[in-house]
C-alpha cells in the first residue's frame, strides 16, 4: 500500500465504514450500533448483502450508502471521517485499519484476527468485541481520547510497500552474498 497517497483534513463528524458488502464484514452490528447512537455513519462499498444491510438502515437518516467509491472518493473519505469502523470477521491483515491510519484516523476495529497487529488501542484505535454495545462502547471511548494524526500516520507508514521493498531487497543482498 502506498501510503503517500492518503492525507488528513479535518472531520466532519462522520465514522466510515469501507469494505466490501458482505455479511462476513459484520456491517449489520455497526448499523444497528448507529441506529442506537444516532451519530452519522457512511458506509463506503457495494456487496451481495447491500439489500439486507440498506433494509436495516431503512428510515435512518444518520445513515448514509455511498455505493461503490472510487479510490479518490474513498481517500477523501477516509481524510475527512472522524475514525473509521471495522469488524470483518477472521481478517487477516485489514487493509482498512492500515488506510485509515495513512490519513491520520483512528479505526475502531474488532478485537480479533489482523487488526490485532495493525491497531495499538489507544495509539492509533480502539478494540471492540463484535456485537453493537461494545461497538458503542468503543466509539464513546474513542471520543473521549485526544488522537495525534501524524503518530497515526507514522504508524500506517510501517506498511507501506516502499519499506516492504527495501526490507526484501536487503534481506536478498544479505542471502546473495
Amino acid at each position: 500500500m502506498d501510503t503517500r497517497k492518503f492525507f488528513n483534513r479535518k472531520s466532519e463528524g462522520f465514522y466510515l465504514s469501507a469494505s466490501r458488502l458482505d455479511e462476513l464484514k459484520r456491517i449489520d452490528i455497526m448499523i444497528e450500533a448507529f441506529i442506537r447512537n444516532g451519530k452519522e455513519l457512511v458506509i463506503a462499498g457495494s456487496g451481495p448483502d447491500e439489500k439486507r444491510l440498506r433494509q436495516i438502515a431503512e428510515g435512518h437518516e444518520n445513515i448514509r450508502f455511498t455505493g461503490a467509491a472510487s479510490e479518490k472518493e474513498l481517500t477523501g473519505l477516509y481524510s475527512r471521517c472522524t475514525a473509521t469502523l471495522a469488524a470483518a470477521r477472521d481478517e487477516d491483515f485489514g487493509l482498512v485499519a492500515v488506510e485509515s491510519m495513512a490519513a491520520g484516523k483512528p479505526c475502531i476495529a474488532v478485537n480479533e484476527g489482523g487488526f490485532l497487529e495493525t491497531v495499538k488501542d489507544g495509539k492509533s484505535g480502539v478494540f471492540f468485541q463484535p456485537d453493537m454495545d461494545s461497538l458503542n462502547s468503543a466509539i464513546e471511548r474513542a471520543e473521549k481520547i485526544k488522537w495525534n494524526p501524524k503518530a497515526i500516520m507514522k504508524e500506517a507508514k510501517k506498511y507501506d510497500t516502499r519499506l516492504f521493498e527495501k526490507k526484501m531487497k536487503r534481506i536478498a543482498r544479505k542471502v546473495m552474498h
